[in-house]
């Protein structure tokens, strides 16, 4: 039938793509994300120090501290570069 050409047609109907512009509210988003971001990990690497220092550098023990693997405290300190001095005291 003629007419249902048109309505399966109009079933799967594409979108165009959007071109590449972004505008000032995409922009604003970007960059509080990237804030967002930086504070996150502020605390994140302020959080890993704390537990490493409370559990005298005992990394198994700062990962249960914190409720995470002693695969992601190793992961921490090496992405935040965290030397041993910042959280044995020595630097105070």
């Amino acid at each position: 039938m003629p007419g249902d050409a048109a309505r399966f047609g109009a079933l799967f109907w594409v979108p165009q793509r959007r071109p590449p512009v972004v505008d000032e509210m995409e922009t604003k988003a970007l960059i509080s994300s990237a804030r967002n971001r930086q504070r996150i990990d502020v605390i994140e690497r302020d959080a890993v120090v704390q537990a490493l220092r409370v559990n005298n550098g005992n990394k198994m023990m700062a990962a249960r501290w914190l409720g995470v693997s002693r695969r992601t405290i190793y992961n921490k300190i090496s992405r935040f570069r965290i030397s041993t001095l910042e959280y044995s005291g020595e630097l105070d």
